[in-house]
């Protein structure tokens, strides 16, 4: 059973402020040092972001396994569809 679970996963997603909001700026790396020289080589850029962020996403992933079909359950306890 525990074959079947993925392993726990990290990684660096490098991210750019456009005034509004963050966004992510490139793709996400698993090396923090790789993500930290992307993001420096983007403030060297012509035409950076006012500001860049590094956020560090740890998934640990619970694997839930459903078998069947989809049944349609009525909300209303006393049947009123």
């Amino acid at each position: 059973m525990r074959g079947d679970r993925p392993q726990p996963q990290q990684r660096w997603l490098p991210e750019l402020w456009n005034g509004r909001e963050w966004q992510l700026c490139g793709t996400p790396r698993r090396d923090r040092r790789e993500a930290e020289l992307y993001i420096n080589a983007q403030r060297r850029a012509p035409r950076a972001a006012m500001a860049y962020r590094l956020v560090h996403e740890f998934t640990d992933y619970e694997v839930v396994r459903i078998w069947g079909s989809p049944v349609r359950v009525d909300i209303e306890p006393m049947g009123g569809l």
